[in-house]
């Protein structure tokens, strides 16, 4: 909102290349004081013009797109899961790609079927399954 705490730091000043959590509150009562007494920085995004707030998904996108541009121009964003084992980031790179697929393997008691570097899964599976996606 347009209300901007004085101890507030505009998030284009931040230093997002360590540890990061960001939090936010809702548009009309913010945080409560016992969140922010948690926190290391309050941060906001300065508007311009008539818009007195950003939804939070916009806020979000914002704030993520900034630190990752931070961590890019430090070099110091993971590419290809690196700090994870090969198993660990193939697993985790075809449940968020594929959930209800990776449901339906653990259900049935099977390994995820491997996918291609473009991620499509390289495995003939039922019909039912491969069309939810």
């Amino acid at each position: 909102g347009t209300n901007i705490d004085r101890n507030s730091l505009d998030y284009r000043k931040c230093d997002f290349l360590g540890p990061t959590a960001f939090v936010f509150g809702t548009e009309k009562w913010g945080l409560n004081k016992s969140t922010t007494k948690l926190m290391d920085q309050l941060i906001y995004i300065p508007m311009r013009g008539m818009v007195q707030s950003l939804n939070v998904s916009v806020a979000a996108a914002t704030l993520l797109f900034e630190a990752l541009r931070q961590r890019q121009v430090a070099g110091i964003t993971p590419e290809k899961g690196e700090g994870l084992s090969k198993e660990y980031y193939t697993q985790k790179i075809f449940e968020w790609a594929y959930p209800e697929v990776a449901s339906w393997c653990k259900n049935k008691g099977r390994k995820y079927p491997l996918i291609s570097s473009k991620g499509e899964i390289l495995e003939d599976l039922p019909r039912t399954i491969k069309l939810r996606y």
